[in-house]
């Protein structure tokens, strides 16, 4: 049995299920029977045996936001939306209500990093850290925001590991002014204005070369993939090439004891368990 506020001038009702659309303003309430007729006035008491509230199709959602669950026209605690949860709870797909994700402690930031910032326990992108804040916001004063953007260095030592956040450079995503603006081996395209990082483009091994410590080809561009090779003029150093006996691409690998690279020449014929 639940007790209502409900106008004093309402005819007596029979136990039985009503709809209650909204309450606006407090202390006034529209009250649908089962069949129909439309009930209207100001506050007094009455008893019915059963409440079933329409969800909005539309709410500001918040710490403070107050339904129902329990009185669902659909059954306690069921949802169409977020707007027939209480609080900050959510509306799942299988349409059930459940308390929002909880900020995790630690985590993986980058653009696709999701995490439902509207439905924070603490409110709408509040946050504790960055974890609370979905891609690459950041957590600043409690609130989730764009973080700020980036200037590429004017120097950079260039590699696999250069580690740069393209996404949020000064220009917008991905834009640069010269290589130190792309991550690890991208580069920077130039074109009318500023350019844009892209990923290098792949390089032949020369038919000849001059193999010591300090050759430097960048086997990670190597045409037919990364680290393999047809002679050892493909390999950086003194890296060899290990041509498989079937024929066809090798790998780079550091040489077999007591066997020296020559300028140009090819490895042994041998195969090289991948590096």
């Amino acid at each position: 049995m639940h007790p209502l506020l409900t106008p004093p001038c309402l005819p007596a009702l029979q136990a039985g299920a009503v709809t209650a659309d909204s309450i606006s303003p407090p202390g006034s309430l529209k009250v649908t029977t089962s069949e129909g007729s439309v009930l209207k006035g100001r506050a007094g008491e009455v008893v019915i045996e059963s409440v079933h509230l329409r969800e909005p199709a539309t709410c500001a959602k918040s710490p403070g936001y107050a339904f129902h669950e329990e009185g669902h026209e659909l059954g306690a605690h069921r949802c169409r939306s977020g707007c027939g949860c209480r609080g900050q709870r959510v509306c799942l797909e299988t349409g059930w209500c459940r308390d929002p994700p909880a900020e995790p402690a630690t985590c993986v930031k980058g653009p696709a990093y999701a995490f439902p910032e509207e439905t924070h326990e603490l409110g709408a992108h509040r946050c504790r850290s960055g974890c609370g804040c979905r891609g690459q916001r950041v957590c600043e004063l409690g609130v989730c925001r764009d973080p700020a953007p980036v200037r590429e260095p004017v120097t950079c030592t260039k590699g696999p590991a250069y580690a740069f956040d393209e996404e949020i450079h000064e220009l917008g995503a991905h834009r640069c002014r010269s290589a130190c603006g792309c991550r690890g081996e991208r580069v920077c395209s130039p074109s009318r204005e500023d350019g844009w990082c892209r990923d290098p483009e792949p390089v032949r091994e020369p038919a000849t070369c001059a193999k010591g410590p300090a050759y430097a080809f960048p086997e990670e561009r190597h045409e037919t993939g990364a680290h393999r090779c047809h002679s050892s003029c493909g390999c950086r150093g003194q890296r060899v090439c290990m041509l498989p006996v079937q024929g066809g691409a090798g790998w780079c690998g550091a040489p077999p004891a007591g066997v020296k690279s020559a300028s140009g020449s090819r490895a042994p014929q041998q195969p090289l368990p991948r590096p």
